[in-house]
């Protein structure tokens, strides 16, 4: 189990992957899911958020259902991917959120890390973060870097953070509901951080992002 974090009862945590036609993913995602939260003496849950995939990816999750935490809600993506995490939220079991991409590029072994702060309650949210120190988005050519950069220096009036187009977060069930509920589009990282101001507490947690694959 995690060391001071003074409970030692069971964690809730619920890791909600949107997904839009990633059936060949799903084998590797969630071994990978499973594995790094058990080792870290995490209790969680799985929960697909599926925006309409054509190419079997409900079909590819629901098996896995039979013996792990692992549940699926079915969208047809009406909502948006915003309208998609707040519906996946709404029925979540965790009293902490992760939201992460199914196309690996967030590395499931992180997870423990960004929920570490926020279980310790020495913040509101924290971000996966390619620029911060030790992060890094290795297989990424130089336009797409700058262009990341960029992302990020136009949102600066917005937020105080380096890495706000991340979208790998963690943040408390109640506060992305309450911060995210008008959100739209893709990047509801970034309208919750703007909505939350001064007053949400943010740690950002240095990953290695790799191109979705």
């Amino acid at each position: 189990a995690l060391e001071g974090i003074g409970r030692s009862e069971p964690l809730s945590i619920t890791v909600i992957v949107p997904t839009l036609n990633e059936r060949e993913n799903i084998p590797e995602i969630i071994p990978r899911i499973v594995s790094s939260l058990r080792n870290a003496g995490l209790d969680a849950e799985i929960l697909f958020v599926d925006g309409g995939s054509t190419d079997g990816t409900p079909e590819a999750i629901k098996p896995f259902s039979a013996n792990l935490p692992v549940r699926l809600l079915e969208t047809q993506g009406k909502g948006g991917l915003a309208g998609d995490v707040l519906r996946a939220a709404r029925i979540a079991k965790g009293q902490f959120v992760v939201v992460m991409d199914a196309d690996l590029s967030h590395p499931p072994e992180k997870l423990p890390d960004l929920l570490r702060p926020l279980l310790r309650d020495h913040c509101d949210m924290t971000i996966g973060s390619r620029h911060v120190p030790g992060g890094s988005i290795p297989d990424w050519p130089w336009h797409r870097r700058l262009a990341s950069r960029g992302g990020a220096l136009l949102a600066l009036p917005f937020v105080d953070v380096k890495d706000p187009m991340s979208g790998f977060f963690a943040i408390d069930r109640d506060k992305l509901i309450e911060l995210g509920h008008e959100a739209k589009g893709f990047k509801i990282g970034l309208e919750i951080l703007a909505r939350g101001g001064d007053t949400l507490r943010v740690r950002e947690i240095p990953i290695e992002f790799h191109d979705r694959l």
